[in-house]
């Protein structure tokens, strides 16, 4: 939607900002939002398509809220690897991790395996921390959600990058997300 380049231009930050969402509606939202800049590119692309951009290296990468809505650990390792990889020596990841599993309020839309059959979904294919949260809008809108603890975000990871630091905030009581800053070492 555009929000986090508004605030990097917003602090006179001189960049080339590439934003990538499986959205068009929100890249058209952050098109309108951001046509008063040059340096914007947008490209649409699914998480899971892990976007080509093996020449670029970026000084900072950013994923908000993308992380638990993809399915098994192989794919969240292919996807954090890519930004990793996409990283200048030095560079920085910010990675936000939506902690649904630790509020009471998230906790109580998490669907119960007798619920998750009547759907018609069978549990035993998730892993660990895989979930569907009731997202009723109407009649339709559940939405499959993982969460990754430490342990997990370690592992996908890897041995590249170190975690330099990690706090929460967002949401009425500032713990909704979990954000890690993470930077790539120098080899």
């Amino acid at each position: 939607n555009g929000r986090f380049a508004e605030f990097l231009f917003s602090q006179n930050f001189e960049i080339n900002y590439t934003g990538i969402d499986f959205s068009s509606e929100l890249l058209n939202s952050a098109r309108d939002q951001l046509s008063k800049y040059s340096n914007i590119n947008l490209i649409e692309k699914d998480l899971l398509e892990l976007w080509d951009l093996d020449d670029a290296k970026f000084h900072l990468v950013v994923s908000f809220g993308g992380l638990h809505h993809i399915p098994g650990f192989d794919n969240r390792k292919k996807f954090v690897q890519k930004m990793i990889n996409s990283l200048s020596d030095g560079g920085l990841l910010v990675i936000t991790v939506w902690q649904f599993a630790n509020d009471d309020r998230f906790k109580k839309k998490i669907l119960s395996d007798e619920e998750l059959l009547r759907l018609d979904i069978d549990p035993r294919g998730f892993e660990e921390n895989d979930y569907v949260v009731n997202w009723l809008r109407g009649d339709t809108g559940h939405r499959y959600a993982h969460f990754t603890d430490d342990l997990e975000m370690k592992r996908l990871l890897g041995d590249k990058v170190e975690i330099i630091q990690t706090y929460f905030a967002d949401g009425k009581k500032g713990n909704m997300n979990k954000y890690y800053l993470i930077q790539k070492l120098v080899r």
